[in-house]
């Protein structure tokens, strides 16, 4: 019954969150224009030739302001792609790169496990060497027994270079390129960056409670009444605190009562343009994997005689998913007919009692 009311209440949290997003999309750039506005108002008396022209002048000076930041970023994101070490320190720092997420247990695991044991079987049956498979395996077995301890996380690529120079898939030389002086200085970068994010959002609500309370005490105690000491040590203990703990306890309610952070999660994935196309980790990884496992599932299907429609129904399916682009609006509309026109892959049949 509860998980009923939480699914009829979703669509209204969903909907307040669709204006979330929306504010949360355009409040960077009209954050900017605004601020970047105020700016020229204050700062245009001390612009010689702008002075003059008053308004005028001030939103010239603004939109400069703008043009240059903006100009900026084009800068961070074309020129110096530090877009590229933004993800790569987030990554490095985010744990289920290293032990198995829910979406890993819940997807991944059944799927390799299918591919693994069918291949086992195969090669028994062939009477081939099973040891790389094997290896595979206990790896696997090893990788999905992995929790979020500092154990497994700090483990995990030691076992995975092991495996890799063991089974590799060529000879591979020990010896690895060293980074470029401009990828480590842009990495440094990006850390320190994410460290000060990090800071920001444990004591940003702090320092907003202790600014709050620092202003809104001088209108309850002028400065007549008491002297500057105890009018900030009044502020703090009488509105900062409070206001701190209001506020965490409403954060609280958000994410534990309310749980808006489902359909917050909803409305992100519908607008993230590769839900619906291939986004270039399937270009890199999983197309190179899926097509020699396919054909190969498809080669000993004919050769044993049995029936391969659903595997040639998959193979036309992916060749034509794999072609869609997300730089074309079109194709998303075309990807979500495309799922609905392939139906059923995987269905199960009730057993009679």
């Amino acid at each position: 019954m509860k998980n009923l009311l939480e699914r009829r209440d979703l669509p209204k949290s969903k909907w307040i969150m669709k204006q979330y997003w929306r504010m949360g999309q355009t409040r960077a750039l009209l954050s900017l224009a605004m601020g970047m506005f105020t700016l020229g108002k204050l700062y245009i008396d001390y612009v010689p030739g702008l002075s003059e022209f008053g308004v005028r002048g001030a939103l010239l000076l603004g939109a400069g302001l703008f043009l240059f930041f903006m100009g900026l970023g084009w800068l961070y994101d074309e020129k110096g792609k530090m877009w590229s070490q933004q993800v790569l320190v987030a990554r490095e720092r985010d744990p289920f790169q290293y032990v198995p997420n829910y979406r890993t247990i819940a997807l991944d695991y059944p799927f390799l496990y299918a591919i693994v044991k069918t291949f086992r079987n195969i090669f028994t049956k062939l009477d081939l060497p099973q040891d790389r498979l094997a290896a595979y395996e206990a790896y696997l077995a090893d990788y999905f027994s992995r929790r979020t301890t500092r154990h497994s996380i700090f483990n995990a690529m030691p076992k995975a270079k092991s495996f890799l120079r063991e089974y590799p898939f060529e000879s591979i030389s020990e010896g690895t390129k060293k980074a470029t002086i401009s990828s480590r200085l842009k990495k440094s970068f990006e850390t320190h960056k994410l460290r000060l994010a990090w800071v920001q959002a444990l004591t940003g609500m702090a320092q907003d409670a202790l600014v709050v309370g620092a202003l809104y005490i001088t209108v309850f105690i002028p400065a007549t009444q008491t002297d500057d000491t105890l009018r900030v040590l009044y502020g703090f203990v009488l509105i900062s605190i409070p206001l701190y703990l209001v506020l965490a306890i409403a954060g609280w309610i958000y994410d534990k009562r309310l749980k808006v952070w489902q359909a917050d999660m909803t409305v992100k994935i519908e607008r993230n343009p590769f839900s619906y196309v291939p986004e270039p980790r399937f270009h890199i990884l999983v197309y190179p994997f899926l097509f020699p496992v396919i054909f190969t599932l498809e080669g000993i299907l004919k050769a044993r005689g049995i029936s391969n429609h659903k595997i040639e129904r998959c193979i036309e399916y992916l060749r034509e998913y794999a072609n869609l682009s997300v730089t074309r609006d079109e194709d998303m509309k075309r990807a979500r007919i495309l799922r609905k026109e392939l139906g059923a892959i995987f269905s199960t049949k009730k057993t009679e009692g």
